[in-house]
């Protein structure tokens, strides 16, 4: 008799193999979970059609076992404008019409269509989304059991890039709320969204840890970099960047940041910045490094890139939006300052002090290995997907 696979169906927007974002790194780590079960797993992954051929390249050589299933965003108006006036803009004209739209949702009647047809002959036993902006999909995904996998909190996402909405909070939280009712199962990795989620939707909220391996450190280690900071381009990357180059580079006597990511589109050209773009190898340049900083100025969700910088044995000089989503806001290997002056003191301090970097490299290992162990991720993983 064949073995029953438990089917599950994965929506997530972005590329995880080209982008180097928090959100594409944790999503590249559900794929590898997946993978590595697939005798029990068969897996759908769907994102929107914007990949590289590298990327689909290489994700079937990463993932063997998982079917990619890429969904146009819009229909080819170019190709046939008949095909694309009547089944892309007349049906999205029609929902904003009847005022079916939120502003929170990004899923279209084209997408959505789209979704239905490449699983209409499949019911999952878990459909799994990514996102609230998203969560609309799930009214097409003939599944036995829904999950949310939140990632940030859409509607100070949304707020913060649409000012002139900001007296609209109250309605906009309502259709976020409402659109993680819909699902059976809502997922939160930050201890702040989770408590916020917890109050309106109660025991459907899990706190999901995020798996941050602790990778070993030879103590004659190359430094190639004193200062690293790690950033994709997006708009609040992009203000912090802007506060960490304007307020508090003057006031580092020459110490020089190494930056690695999107992020450095958008650098100026400066003597002390060192622009790396994206790297093939980002363990190998923490690995490299002294310190790391996080210069978030607004922004919501837990920070990667400070997990993995702590992972790795540094200490952050961060903000107290860096510390966003820990379970510990002290003693957790990070110098937290939203003052430009305290933030490059605290970066001096950590290069020359050579006890207080090493008791917060200490805190920060102690911080990965009792909440974010690869362990504790995968019990709650196969408690949801393999029982």
């Amino acid at each position: 008799m064949n073995k029953h696979k438990k089917k599950i169906l994965y929506f997530m927007p972005d590329d995880p193999i080209g982008d180097m974002a928090g959100n594409t790194t944790r999503c590249a780590q559900l794929l590898a979970y997946f993978e590595d079960n697939s005798s029990d797993l068969e897996v759908d992954f769907v994102s929107l059609a914007n990949w590289k051929q590298s990327s689909v390249e290489t994700f079937y050589k990463r993932f063997p076992s998982i079917r990619l299933c890429l969904l146009p965003r819009n229909a080819d108006k170019k190709a046939n404008y008949l095909h694309y006036f009547f089944n892309d803009k007349l049906p999205r004209l029609v929902r904003q019409t009847i005022g079916k739209d939120s502003p929170l949702g990004c899923s279209t009647p084209f997408i959505e269509k789209s979704l239905k047809e490449i699983t209409r002959h499949k019911t999952y036993d878990i459909s799994l989304l990514s996102y609230a902006w998203w969560g609309d999909l799930q009214r097409v995904i003939k599944s036995n059991y829904s999950i949310l996998d939140t990632h940030d909190f859409a509607t100070k996402q949304y707020v913060t890039t649409h000012q002139e909405q900001a007296n609209q909070v109250g309605r906009l939280f309502g259709d976020e709320l409402n659109i993680l009712n819909e699902f059976d199962e809502v997922w939160s990795y930050s201890v702040e969204e989770h408590y916020i989620f917890e109050q309106f939707l109660n025991n459907k909220v899990k706190l999901m840890p995020i798996s941050i391996a602790v990778p070993p450190l030879p103590s004659d280690r190359a430094i190639h970099h004193d200062v690293l900071y790690v950033a994709s381009d997006n708009p609040h990357n992009e203000k912090s960047m802007r506060w960490l180059v304007s307020e508090v580079l003057p006031l580092l006597n020459n110490v020089a940041i190494s930056v690695v990511g999107k992020i450095c589109r958008l650098l100026p050209d400066h003597p002390s910045l060192r622009k790396l773009g994206i790297v093939d190898d980002l363990s190998a340049h923490y690995a490299g490094s002294r310190i790391t900083v996080c210069p978030m100025v607004s922004g919501t969700g837990i920070k990667i890139k400070v997990l993995e910088s702590l992972a790795h044995s540094l200490p952050v000089v961060t903000t107290r939006r860096g510390v966003d989503g820990l379970y510990n806001k002290a003693n957790n290997g990070c110098l937290v300052a939203d003052n430009p002056a305290e933030f490059a003191s605290f970066i001096h301090r950590l290069l020359s002090d050579s006890a207080i970097y090493n008791a917060k490299s200490k805190e920060g290992i102690q911080l990965i290995k009792t909440h974010y162990s690869p362990e504790k991720e995968m019990s709650m993983l196969d408690a949801v997907f393999l029982t």
